[in-house]
C-alpha cells in the first residue's frame, strides 16, 4: 500500500489504523553514488575524491563506482570508509559492466546517482533509471569531442541525438564551466535544470611555502637556472607537442633554461623523440604521475598549459595557488579563470611561437611575473577552493531531495514500499 504524505514525518494509515514509522528510515544520511571512469590520480578523479571526502559522514553517505579500473586513489578513499566498486568495463556498450552497475544499484538503495563520465553513448543512464534512483545528476568536465572524417557530420548528428535521448532524464547537470556546459548544449544536451559549479583545489595544500631552490634540487635540477613546467596527460589535446616546439625556440635565449612535464600517457615516447630532434631533449625532464604536485610546481618559474580542448584546467588553478605565473592556451573554460594581463598570460591555442613569446616575457620581467601570481592567488583563493565546490554540490543534494526524509518509507515484510518523491 502507498503511504500519503505525511505532515509530522511520523505515522502511516496502514490497513484500518495509524502506526508509527520507525525513526531510523526517516533520519538517515543521504545515499550517493559517484560514478567515474578511473581512479588515477587525474583531474576529474581528485575532484570526485574530495567530493566525497568532504561529505562522507556530514549527513551524507558517499560510495565511488568506477567504470574501467582502479588506481591509487581508491586506497584514500576506502582508509576514509567510503565504498569503492569496479564495473571492469571493457566498452562503452558492455551489457556485463551493466549488470554489474544494476546489482550495486540495488544493493545500495543509493537516493542520488552523480555521474561523471559520458554517459550520451554508454548504459549508465538507462541503467540508472531501471534500478529505479530517485535524483541523478550529471557533471560535464570537459568540452565535447569532434569527430574526425570519414562520415564525421553524420557522427554530429547521432551524437546529438544520442545526447537529447538520454540527458532528458537527467534531473540536474553542472558543468566545470560556462563554456563546457554551452558547448554541450549546442550539441544537443538537455535536462531538467542545469548550473555552473567550478572545480575547486585545496588552497592549503599548493599555497604552502615552498623553497624554490630546494623544489629544484629535489628533482635534480639546477637551482639557480629557470624552470619552465607543466602538468598534465601526455596527450594530443594536451598540447605538449607546441609546448616543446616553444621551448626549443625558448632556448636559443636562454640555453641552460629547463623543462619539467609531469604527468603520464600515451604520447610520452613520441613528444621524447621530439624533444630530441629538435635538439632540446638532454633539457626536457618527463617525471611520472605522483601525489606531491605541489613540490613540483613550486620548482618552476613559468607554468605553461597549453591545452588545445580544455573544460577548466585544474592543473592551471592548482599552478595559481602555488604562487606560480601562468601561461595558458585561451580555449574553453580557460579564460574564465585566467584574464589576460591580469592573472596570467593567454595566447591561441596551438601557436607554438605565441607560447614561447609569452613566457619569455615572464621571465624577462619579474616585476610582471610577480603581479601577475599575486593576483591570480587572490582569485583561486576567493572562487576555486574544495570548500566552496563541496558546498554547492553539498546545497545541490539537498536541494534535489527537499522532502526525503518526509516522504520516504521503509520497505517491511512488505507493508511498505518506496514511495515517488
Amino acid at each position: 500500500m502507498r503511504l500519503a504524505p505525511l505532515s509530522a514525518g511520523k505515522f502511516a494509515l496502514i490497513g484500518n489504523g495509524l502506526h508509527l514509522l520507525p525513526t531510523p528510515a526517516l533520519t538517515r544520511p543521504v545515499r550517493v553514488i559517484q560514478l567515474l571512469p578511473t581512479l588515477q590520480r587525474r583531474g576529474i578523479e581528485k575532484v570526485v575524491c574530495d567530493i566525497a571526502l568532504a561529505l562522507n559522514g556530514n549527513g551524507f553517505e558517499i560510495d565511488v563506482c568506477c567504470e574501467k579500473t582502479m588506481g591509487p586513489l581508491e586506497n584514500i578513499l576506502i582508509e576514509n570508509r567510503i565504498g569503492v566498486f569496479c564495473l571492469k568495463e571493457k566498452s562503452p556498450r558492455d551489457m556485463a559492466a551493466a549488470l554489474r552497475l544494476l546489482s550495486v544499484l540495488r544493493h545500495g538503495r543509493y537516493d542520488i546517482a552523480h555521474l561523471h563520465c559520458a554517459p550520451a553513448t554508454s548504459y549508465l543512464i538507462p541503467v540508472l533509471r531501471l534500478a529505479r534512483v530517485p535524483r541523478v545528476i550529471c557533471t560535464i568536465h570537459g568540452l565535447p569531442s569532434l569527430p574526425s572524417p570519414p562520415a564525421a557530420h553524420a557522427k554530429v548528428l547521432i551524437g546529438s541525438f544520442l545526447a537529447g535521448l538520454v540527458s532528458g532524464s537527467v534531473d540536474w547537470t553542472y558543468a566545470c564551466s560556462e563554456a563546457a556546459l554551452s558547448s554541450h548544449r549546442r550539441l544537443g544536451w538537455k535536462s531538467r535544470g542545469s548550473s555552473v559549479v567550478y572545480n575547486g583545489i585545496d588552497l592549503e595544500e599548493f599555497s604552502s611555502g615552498t623553497d624554490k631552490a630546494a623544489a629544484k634540487a629535489a628533482l635534480g635540477l639546477p637551482s639557480d637556472k629557470t624552470v619552465i613546467g607543466a602538468v598534465g596527460s601526455l596527450c594530443a589535446e594536451k598540447g605538449h607537442e607546441h609546448l616543446i616546439r616553444a621551448f626549443a625556440s625558448i632556448r636559443d635565449r636562454l640555453p641552460d633554461a629547463s623543462l619539467l612535464l609531469v604527468g603520464s600517457g600515451p604520447d610520452e615516447k613520441l613528444l621524447a623523440r621530439l624533444a630530441q630532434a629538435l635538439g632540446c631533449g638532454e633539457r626536457v625532464h618527463f617525471v611520472a604521475e605522483r601525489a606531491d604536485i605541489a613540490e613540483c610546481v613550486h620548482a618552476m618559474d613559468v607554468f605553461a598549459f597549453p591545452s588545445l580542448s580544455e573544460g577548466f584546467g585544474l592543473a592551471l588553478a592548482e599552478a595559481m595557488a602555488c604562487g606560480v605565473p601562468v601561461v595558458a592556451s585561451a580555449v574553453g573554460g580557460v579564460p574564465e579563470l585566467v584574464t589576460d594581463g591580469l592573472s596570467g598570460l593567454l595566447v591561441p591555442a596551438g601557436s607554438s611561437e605565441a607560447l614561447a613569446g609569452a613566457i619569455l616575457r615572464l621571465i624577462e620581467n619579474p616585476d610582471l611575473a610577480g603581479g601577475l601570481a599575486r593576483t591570480a592567488l587572490r582569485r583561486v583563493t576567493e572562487s576555486f577552493s574544495v570548500k566552496r565546490m563541496t558546498n554547492q554540490v553539498r546545497d545541490l543534494y539537498t536541494g534535489l531531495l527537499p522532502n526525503r526524509q518526509q516522504f520516504r518509507a521503509l520497505t517491511q515484510r512488505g507493508e511498505f514500499r518506496e514511495s515517488k518523491i
